[in-house]
């Protein structure tokens, strides 16, 4: 099984986040997909703040 990295994840979020999906569906959709243990719901929200500040750095 491909082994996610904290880069992918963080462009999925985005991609997430562009398509005006809520930090819970984005976390939802990518634990559904990859596994329970991908991300939680306050690390997606913690990115979508970023985002929204155009804060994309890690």
């Amino acid at each position: 099984m491909y082994t996610q990295n904290k880069e992918h994840i963080r462009g999925i979020l985005l991609f997430e986040f562009h398509q005006g999906n809520t930090a819970r569906s984005a976390a939802k959709a990518l634990n559904d997909t990859y596994g329970n243990d991908i991300v939680n719901e306050k690390t997606c929200r913690k990115w979508f703040s970023r985002f929204k500040r155009s804060d994309c750095a890690p």
